[in-house]
């Protein structure tokens, strides 16, 4: 069976640098050739796009709370590893480690996936605005849940190297002197930019033609990554660089990271898969909307859709003229069409398209928020 060397990146709370640092040492390790899965702890569609563009393959989200329970979860976990034979995979959390539903369960949580999936956790600290103070916050992170192992912290936002050496002797000094991995300094000009809803979209940064790339990953029915250096986004290019600045990335994902047998067999949909897929019509075409506009799915809806004998075609309602020829349903998926309301108003010919087509009976047009 193969095995692929698993980690977790999780912070104290949100605002710690989480989404920059594991996108970073997702394209550190592909551009070294690794092939690497990337997964986002939580109900989040933006930061596995960025993922996404990092290593070459989908992100996969792990929801303990919408995906049903530890089982699911699990499943969703050993079947993209399965199903990519990565050499690496890093998860990153939600939030603080330890928040989730509510105030006094680990349901919904980082940690709560940890612990399903007997992850290492390296904790990202935003040092910034502190120096002594953050061995105290990692002895209370430690030492908050025995179940949930802290192997290692990356400190970030770093002033320099006085700055450093006084975070490394209260740690290395402290009750809990876990190892130090690497610091990283404060560099604003690669910070990933939030608006009211989460990060940037990788479009927002890149330009149009992502929306097709993204939407072409999504898509796609390959099984295999690919382990040739990767040509980066200037903005992913930068990130990697960032954290190879600081951080021993060969070292982290060697000694820290966590060999998982990729055979386990925990898949429930397995069985139905099977079933569902040898009566279903080989010829069933679904258009996926995928742009700046539409860009919101969940990796594993499109899978299974797949699984269940569709064909997915990608298109832009920014940019396409007409529906793909041949479809028998539409699926609009979430995204902030509002910030791009003047020019999906101006297609007016992708707008009758789908309009003829909902009206036709040929197939269904399903939208989502």
């Amino acid at each position: 069976s193969s095995l692929t060397r698993c980690v977790l990146l999780a912070a104290p709370c949100s605002g710690s640098g989480k989404t920059s640092v594991a996108t970073g040492l997702m394209a550190a390790l592909r551009r070294r050739g690794h092939s690497v899965q990337p997964f986002k702890v939580g109900p989040d569609f933006i930061d596995g796009m960025h993922h996404s563009l990092a290593c070459g393959a989908p992100s996969v989200n792990l929801d303990g709370f919408l995906a049903g329970g530890k089982s699911t979860v699990r499943s969703l976990f050993y079947r993209a590893l399965r199903f990519g034979r990565p050499e690496l995979a890093v998860v990153e959390g939600v939030m603080g480690l330890f928040d989730g539903r509510d105030g006094c369960s680990d349901v919904g949580s980082t940690a709560e996936i940890a612990k399903w999936l007997e992850l290492p956790v390296i904790l990202i600290i935003d040092c910034g605005a502190m120096a002594r103070s953050a061995a105290a916050v990692l002895h209370g992170f430690v030492t908050f849940d025995p179940e949930v192992h802290v192997a290692g912290v990356i400190l970030n936002k770093v002033a320099g190297p006085t700055h450093f050496l006084w975070l490394k002797q209260a740690i290395e000094g402290g009750p809990s002197p876990v190892p130090i991995l690497g610091w990283l300094p404060k560099q604003p000009s690669i910070d990933l930019p939030e608006r009211h809803l989460g990060l940037y979209l990788p479009s927002d940064l890149l330009g149009p033609n992502l929306g097709g790339i993204l939407g072409e990953c999504l898509c796609s029915t390959s099984s295999s990554q690919q382990t040739s250096p990767l040509v980066l986004p200037p903005y992913i290019a930068k990130l990697a660089d960032w954290v190879e600045s600081g951080i021993d990335v060969e070292s982290l994902a060697q000694q820290i990271a966590r060999p998982v047998s990729a055979s386990v067999d925990l898949d429930p949909w397995q069985e139905a898969s099977r079933i569902s897929a040898s009566s279903a019509p080989s010829s069933c075409r679904i258009a996926v909307a995928f742009d700046e506009a539409f860009c919101f799915y969940y990796h594993t809806n499109l899978q299974l859709l797949r699984q269940h004998g569709a064909v997915l075609v990608p298109f832009s309602p920014l940019r396409d003229q007409e529906l793909p020829q041949g479809i028998h349903g539409v699926y609009l998926g979430g995204g902030y069409p509002e910030l791009h309301a003047a020019a999906l108003e101006c297609n007016a010919s992708m707008r009758e398209s789908i309009r003829r087509f909902a009206l036709s009976q040929q197939g269904c047009v399903y939208a989502e928020c």
